[in-house]
């Protein structure tokens, strides 16, 4: 039987959004069918590079020798947020289910990125260091009371912190600047970190692709289910960052960083 080429184009342009079908591509490849992947963003493939596996990208389709047998549009909210992480995986499964072999077991945590990263040049950063994005998603303002939450927390951990994310973003008083690298570089930072703290951003996403310890704060009203699956990840859903046990957050945070409380 000859192979059928699948042409797998991604709904979503953000990072969480090809974390998230970096997760399922592995799954897609096989004897029968030959996989092209379009990445919508320049940016994101600089990460490409990353997932051996997963750097087949063509510009257009328009490129294929022969146009593909079969299109398969891809995004991760096509199940309810409150759905099981492996909802997302069987419904694309059961597309292609005719002709690609369904493992038993789905994955229940991001596609690991394995790749050693090295400290990015030109961004001089301490040998030991936290990440804080204390954004979420692409605001350009911040709470107070989420900034007071993170700066008590890096306060009681007396570890310097460097703050990633996008140039547009304040930048927290007395945090090293790293904000408005590029994806490949802010990889590198957070690979080489000791933990990551956020809420609902992209960069929550590449932490847990990297298998950073992160403590997570969301509202609510947040309902979504990566990276709440993470063994390496401690989830606050709260109304107000004011209400979290911070000395909790504190003890979670010495454990997995296996520091002794000076």
């Amino acid at each position: 039987m000859d192979k059928k080429t699948v042409f797998c184009i991604t709904a979503g342009t953000q990072l969480s959004d090809i974390l998230w079908i970096a997760n399922i591509l592995p799954f897609l490849s096989g004897d029968l069918m030959e996989l092209i992947w379009e990445c919508p963003s320049s940016g994101i493939q600089q990460l490409l590079h990353l997932y051996p596996k997963l750097d087949q990208t063509v510009n257009d389709v328009e490129e294929l020798l022969a146009p593909p047998d079969v299109y398969l549009i891809v995004h991760p909210f096509w199940s309810p947020a409150s759905a099981s992480i492996q909802t997302p995986l069987q419904a694309v499964f059961s597309i292609i289910s005719p002709w690609c072999v369904i493992p038993s077991a789905l994955p229940d945590t991001p596609y690991p990125i394995r790749a050693k990263l090295e400290r990015p040049s030109g961004c001089p950063l301490p040998p030991r260091y936290l990440c804080i994005d204390p954004s979420s998603r692409s605001a350009t303002s911040l709470d107070p009371k989420m900034i007071q939450l993170w700066i008590q927390l890096i306060t009681y951990l007396s570890i310097p912190a460097v703050q990633i994310g996008s140039s547009t973003t304040p930048l927290v008083p007395h945090l090293l600047d790293a904000r408005g690298l590029t994806e490949s570089q802010t990889a590198a930072v957070l690979a080489n970190s000791l933990l990551f703290l956020g809420s609902d951003s992209d960069y929550s996403c590449l932490a847990s692709a990297l298998d950073k310890p992160q403590i997570w704060v969301t509202l609510p009203k947040s309902n979504w289910w990566w990276p709440r699956n993470s063994a390496n990840a401690l989830v606050c859903n709260t109304e107000s960052p004011s209400s979290i046990d911070l000395l909790a957050l504190v003890a979670w945070a010495w454990e997995r960083l296996n520091m002794e409380k000076p």
